[in-house]
């Protein structure tokens, strides 16, 4: 009995997680459903291109291990963040502060649940393929592999506001004790903080979009590093190089505007983390590139799969389709270059042109779906016909480059809630294609079985509750309202896009001067050169002006913006 009691005095932490994992499994079917009938899976899952790429039961069980996999990270996750509480190595007050905030967060959470799901109709679609082990290419096969990890979890879907939440609330103590640690108990550790009152962090925490998650996840990314870069003692152990192997590759897949980032975050670990040239440090960045390498495949051969099999080049169609339409609207477009004919047979082979000046994306997807696709994102293109489309595009736009900027410059601007000053032409013509109403069946199907669960439409219709939402959707709103008409985050905006470029600009100057070593500057300048080239790619290829797609930089700038001030001395009335 004492050695049992000693064993798990010493291995508790793994112990304890383990058992949680395997009695998640006794609930799988509270949440999960493993059989479904063959008419409502034909109305769910995409025609299949090419059948022979993977089977469909092979795909279930491919999510299942995943999910399974992401389910037993999460309730690590979850013990560590108790054992951590548990051992007060944080003061009281740190304890209270931190506390207080999270369950304020969760207390506004648990009132508006479940209208958050409603704010992406994408989370009704992906709830319900989730819950039956669905891949969710078109949205990312990490996305419905982690919904379904948290519903192992907790089987049920409000597991993913807690996931999101504590996930969030997570990084920046991380992010808040860490600054504390560097530099002490003074004002920088507490405007960490202000990251909860920013205007976005009301969806980056309650609306379970990709988008929004995938920001936590580059907020945390970039946290790591930067403490990682500051610590002294055992980085380069094969336990942390393993982790951020896994960790850098999952950003770079998980969204492809990562892969950037990714590289990016390679070379800093390399040089500022393991501190190369050094001879004691090859070894470890050799097993750091062999492990991001093979963690990278793995990672994007399962993404390939909805690629191959269902979607071809249909992702990148769909986002040249309000370009397109504006560019074809315009009367003074260059139309008539040579081959220009040959281009715009090309577009019409996939979508018709007058349905892509008429209604852009919507219009691409009403098409497909009176074309009778299952998933409305479908071409069912053949590849080199979806090939020929997106050449065709490409030239369409380098004849007609004003245009194009002017439009994604709009899209930008729009999703940073700047103004958008460039022209746009709507079409002035009545469209003579007859389209079929469009109707999502995962969405509304979705949307009726998240309120089936578990007493979610009782509370959702509770008259307290009501009153109470109206109170903290007031109380956000009010916040939000005050920020967003002051003109403080068309300001918050503008210096997330100026202040990389002009803090890149004087590192490099300091470095020319000989005030500052250029490896002491490096790590900065590399990480403003990555946000300004993340943000241009966006640029480049965002469909809209939706807010979400700039998330992930606007927060990694606000970030790096805040430590590279943070590293410099403050008077001492404020420390």
């Amino acid at each position: 009995m004492k050695e049992l009691k000693r064993f798990f005095r010493e291995r508790y932490e793994w112990i304890l997680p383990v058992c949680h994992y395997l009695l998640s499994f006794l609930w799988l079917k509270k949440i999960f459903i493993f059989s479904e009938d063959p008419e409502f899976l034909a109305k769910v899952v995409p025609t299949a291109r090419d059948e022979a790429v993977i089977s469909f039961d092979a795909e279930l069980r491919l999510v299942f291990v995943l999910s399974s996999l992401c389910s037993f990270l999460i309730i690590l996750g979850l013990w560590r963040l108790i054992f951590f509480a548990a051992k007060r190595t944080v003061s009281k007050s740190d304890r209270i502060v931190l506390g207080c905030i999270l369950l304020v967060g969760l207390l506004f959470g648990l009132v508006l649940y479940p209208s958050f799901f409603g704010w992406e109709y994408d989370n009704y679609s992906n709830f319900l393929m989730a819950r039956r082990f669905i891949p969710t290419y078109w949205h990312g096969m990490y996305t419905g592999v982690l919904y379904a990890g948290c519903l192992a979890v907790l089987p049920h879907p409000i597991a993913l506001f807690l996931f999101q939440w504590l996930s969030f609330w997570a990084v920046v103590s991380y992010l808040y004790l860490g600054i504390g640690r560097l530099y002490g108990n003074g004002i920088r550790k507490y405007l960490v903080l202000l990251l909860f009152l920013l205007p976005e962090s009301y969806y980056v925490t309650y609306n379970p979009y990709r988008n929004n998650m995938y920001t936590i996840l580059v907020l945390f990314y970039f946290s790591y590093l930067y403490f990682s870069a500051k610590r002294a003692d055992g980085i380069a152990g094969l336990k942390e190089i393993l982790f951020f192997s896994l960790l850098t590759s999952f950003v770079m897949v998980w969204r492809s505007e990562g892969i950037l980032l990714g590289l990016g975050g390679i070379v800093v670990y390399l040089f500022f983390v393991l501190e190369l040239p050094q001879k004691k440090h090859v070894k470890p960045a050799a097993v750091l590139l062999v492990a991001a390498s093979v963690f990278f495949l793995v990672f994007s051969r399962i993404q390939a799969l909805g690629e191959k099999k269902y979607y071809g080049r249909d992702y990148m169609i769909i986002n040249t389709t309000n370009i397109l339409g504006n560019i074809l609207n315009c009367p003074w477009a260059d139309l008539s270059y040579a081959g220009a004919e040959d281009d715009l047979r090309a577009i019409d082979a996939i979508v018709p042109t007058e349905i892509v000046r008429a209604c852009g994306a919507e219009g691409y997807r009403s098409y497909n779906w009176t074309n009778g696709r299952t998933d409305y994102n479908q071409t069912l293109a053949p590849d080199s016909q979806a090939a020929a489309y997106m050449s065709a595009y490409c030239r369409i736009v380098l004849h007609n480059l004003d245009l194009f900027f002017g439009t994604q410059t709009n899209h930008f601007f729009q999703a940073l809630q700047l103004p958008a000053n460039h022209p746009t032409y709507p079409y002035e013509g009545d469209l003579r294609i007859s389209l079929a109403f469009l109707e999502d069946f995962p969405l509304r199907v979705g949307r009726e079985e998240l309120r089936e669960t578990w007493f979610t439409s009782r509370w959702e219709n509770n008259e307290k509750r009501i009153m109470l939402v109206n109170l903290a959707a007031g109380l956000i709103g009010l916040w939000r309202g005050l920020v967003e008409q002051s003109g403080l985050n068309r300001l918050m905006h503008t210096a997330a896009l100026l202040l990389p470029a002009i803090l890149f600009l004087l590192e490099l100057l300091r470095v020319i001067d000989g005030k500052k070593r250029f490896r002491d500057s490096a790590a900065y300048m590399l990480s403003f050169l990555v946000i300004l080239g993340e943000c241009g790619a966006i640029l480049l290829v965002m469909p809209e002006g939706r807010p979400a797609y700039l998330y992930p930089m606007l927060y990694a700038a606000y970030l790096m913006i805040f430590l590279c001030f943070a590293e410099r001395p403050v008077p001492e009335k404020s420390r």
